[in-house]
Protein backbone atom coordinates (compact mmCIF):
# COMPACT_ATOMS: atom_id res chain seq x y z
CA UNK A 1 0.00 0.00 0.00
CA UNK A 2 1.66 3.15 -1.46
CA UNK A 3 0.64 6.72 0.55
CA UNK A 4 1.07 9.94 -1.68
CA UNK A 5 3.37 11.93 1.00
CA UNK A 6 1.35 15.18 -0.23
CA UNK A 7 -1.51 14.01 1.08
CA UNK A 8 -0.31 12.14 4.23
CA UNK A 9 1.60 16.04 5.13
CA UNK A 10 -1.84 17.63 4.09
CA UNK A 11 -3.52 15.18 6.43
CA UNK A 12 -1.33 16.00 9.44
CA UNK A 13 -0.84 19.88 8.90
CA UNK A 14 -5.17 19.72 9.33
CA UNK A 15 -5.32 17.47 11.98
CA UNK A 16 -3.21 19.54 14.08
CA UNK A 17 -4.79 22.87 13.18
CA UNK A 18 -8.75 21.68 13.29
CA UNK A 19 -8.53 21.16 17.05
CA UNK A 20 -6.97 25.28 17.62
CA UNK A 21 -9.08 26.67 15.90
CA UNK A 22 -10.26 29.96 16.97
CA UNK A 23 -13.81 29.34 15.45
CA UNK A 24 -13.94 26.15 17.78
CA UNK A 25 -12.03 26.91 20.81
CA UNK A 26 -13.68 30.40 21.54
CA UNK A 27 -17.19 29.60 22.05
CA UNK A 28 -17.09 27.61 24.81
CA UNK A 29 -15.80 29.85 26.95
CA UNK A 30 -18.23 32.70 25.68
CA UNK A 31 -20.61 34.08 28.35
CA UNK A 32 -24.56 34.31 27.36
CA UNK A 33 -24.57 37.97 24.90
CA UNK A 34 -24.32 40.73 27.13
CA UNK A 35 -26.92 43.34 27.12
CA UNK A 36 -25.38 46.76 26.23
CA UNK A 37 -21.91 46.92 24.80
CA UNK A 38 -19.65 44.58 24.67
CA UNK A 39 -15.92 45.53 23.93
CA UNK A 40 -13.51 42.96 22.87
CA UNK A 41 -9.73 43.10 22.88
CA UNK A 42 -7.60 40.87 21.06
CA UNK A 43 -3.61 41.08 20.65
CA UNK A 44 -1.02 38.44 18.58
CA UNK A 45 -1.39 36.70 15.52
CA UNK A 46 -4.78 35.04 16.28
CA UNK A 47 -6.55 38.24 17.47
CA UNK A 48 -8.58 38.94 14.34
CA UNK A 49 -9.56 34.78 14.17
CA UNK A 50 -10.74 35.30 17.64
CA UNK A 51 -12.70 38.56 17.45
CA UNK A 52 -14.51 36.65 14.43
CA UNK A 53 -15.23 33.89 16.29
CA UNK A 54 -16.74 36.26 18.63
CA UNK A 55 -19.05 38.27 16.41
CA UNK A 56 -20.10 34.96 14.38
CA UNK A 57 -21.28 33.50 17.93
CA UNK A 58 -23.08 36.24 19.50
CA UNK A 59 -24.58 37.12 16.11
CA UNK A 60 -25.64 41.09 16.41
CA UNK A 61 -24.83 44.44 15.37
CA UNK A 62 -22.10 44.94 15.67
CA UNK A 63 -19.31 47.53 14.85
CA UNK A 64 -15.19 46.48 15.01
CA UNK A 65 -12.31 48.72 14.58
CA UNK A 66 -8.91 47.49 13.96
CA UNK A 67 -6.06 48.94 15.39
CA UNK A 68 -2.07 47.98 14.74
CA UNK A 69 0.33 49.02 17.29
CA UNK A 70 3.12 50.73 15.43
CA UNK A 71 5.67 49.35 17.58
CA UNK A 72 5.00 45.59 17.02
CA UNK A 73 5.02 46.02 13.01
CA UNK A 74 7.56 48.36 12.05
CA UNK A 75 7.63 49.29 8.20
CA UNK A 76 11.30 49.20 6.69
CA UNK A 77 12.35 52.04 4.67
CA UNK A 78 11.93 49.80 1.74
CA UNK A 79 7.96 49.62 2.86
CA UNK A 80 8.30 53.32 3.30
CA UNK A 81 9.67 54.18 -0.63
CA UNK A 82 6.53 51.93 -1.70
CA UNK A 83 4.12 53.87 -0.10
CA UNK A 84 5.59 56.94 -1.63
CA UNK A 85 5.57 55.25 -5.14
CA UNK A 86 7.60 52.35 -5.38
CA UNK A 87 10.86 51.78 -4.61
CA UNK A 88 13.99 53.04 -6.91
CA UNK A 89 15.63 50.16 -8.73
CA UNK A 90 19.28 49.41 -8.31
Amino acid sequence: MSIDPRQFLEGLFQAALTPVMAERCVPPFLPEPPKGRTLVIGAGKAAAAMAKAVEDHYKGDYRFRHCRDPLSARSSPQDDRMRRGGASRA
